[in-house]
């Protein structure tokens, strides 16, 4: 006879009404016959029995263990959907092993490093967990979007605002968006600024006399709060040039390094902090 081992939760699936059921997941077939199909099914749901595929198996536990690089290219202009689906799975196996990591203790773990470019395209609860409670597992994460409205068309307003209190560091380049100018900027303190005004004045009196001729000089400075930097100045910074906000209050307006391939050998002319 066959053995079948069946949790809860898999029979209650079985007994579940197929009609219902089907009305539940009418959602999700379209996505899961895109994942499945063409060359995404062996690349997402390799078979490791046969013995003449040489390619290794990688989930995201394996590559932080043996301390590997992953690169995944999305092609999430091509298909949104597809690569939104695929990122979304990405992180959220991320955010697993982040948290087994930080039940088991990471003293002895290395460093795990996840870039996320155009972000607002995969971001989903995970990837506010990780921004929450990742750091304690070595977990650091470098976020790039365009504007704030990304992250609100895709999380709405209120997760979009979780998301974004979370960076300790904000790095800027140019901006029109007044939006994201605003949340760039917004806990950048006042400074003061003197303001100095001097005057003269000269009564030349009676002709042919030294009496009642005066002059006056007098100089005048003023203290008045204004802006470090105003919101409006990140949409008119030079290309290459970038407005961070760092950890600790630390203000820094810089320029990025250029890099140029002189007789095929890399060169990088070295970035400066402007103020």
């Amino acid at each position: 006879h066959l053995a079948v081992d069946l949790d809860f939760d898999e029979v209650a699936m079985v007994e579940h009404d197929p009609t219902h059921f089907a009305k539940m997941i009418q959602n999700v077939l379209p996505l899961l016959a895109a994942l499945t199909a063409g060359a995404l099914g062996p690349l997402l749901s390799a078979d490791a029995a046969p013995a003449d595929d040489p390619r290794p198996l990688f989930d995201a536990r394996s590559i932080i263990e043996e301390h590997r690089c992953l690169y995944v290219g999305l092609d999430a202009l091509t298909d949104p959907m597809v690569g939104a689906a695929l990122g979304a799975i990405l992180l959220a196996d991320l955010a697993q092993v982040a948290g087994d990591l930080l039940n088991r203790g990471s003293a002895d773990s290395a460093p795990v490093l996840v870039f996320i470019d155009e972000a607002a395209e995969v971001v989903n609860a995970p990837v506010i967990q990780l921004l929450n409670k990742s750091r304690a597992a070595g977990f650091t994460l470098y976020l790039a979007a365009q504007t704030v409205h990304d992250y609100e068309a895709r999380l709405g307003p209120g997760q979009a605002r979780m998301l974004l209190g979370n960076p300790g560091n904000v790095i800027a380049l140019r901006t029109a968006d007044a939006l994201t100018q605003r949340f760039c900027t917004e806990s950048v303190v006042q400074t003061a600024l003197a303001t100095c005004s001097d005057s003269r004045s000269f009564v030349p009196g009676v002709i042919g006399s030294a009496d009642g001729r005066s002059a006056t000089i007098a100089a005048r400075r003023e203290l008045r709060e204004s802006a470090l930097f105003a919101p409006e100045w990140l949409g008119l910074l030079p290309d290459l040039h970038f407005f961070a906000r760092l950890a600790g209050g630390r203000i820094v307006l810089g320029e990025l390094p250029l890099l140029a391939d002189v007789a095929g050998d890399a060169t990088a002319a070295p970035g400066r902090t402007v103020g």
